[in-house]
């Protein structure tokens, strides 16, 4: 996750389009940049990204 040219966290995530399964791994944002908005506009991006996959039905986390 970038703020202009910098790295500001990271999303980590898993998709396995032939069950329509996708997981999220993890999602950080360095605590100089937390409460900003940046892991709320992250999730969003993703969520928009598996909305197009094939058979989405959701997102889960490990062990849900």
């Amino acid at each position: 996750i970038y703020l202009a040219d910098e790295a500001i966290g990271f999303l980590m995530w898993e998709d396995d389009p032939q069950k329509g399964e996708y997981f999220l791994w993890r999602l950080m944002i360095d605590q100089r940049f937390q409460g900003h908005g940046y892991g709320r506009e992250a999730m969003e991006q993703l969520i928009e990204i598996i909305r197009k996959r094939p058979g989405a039905r959701g997102i889960r986390a490990p062990g849900r």
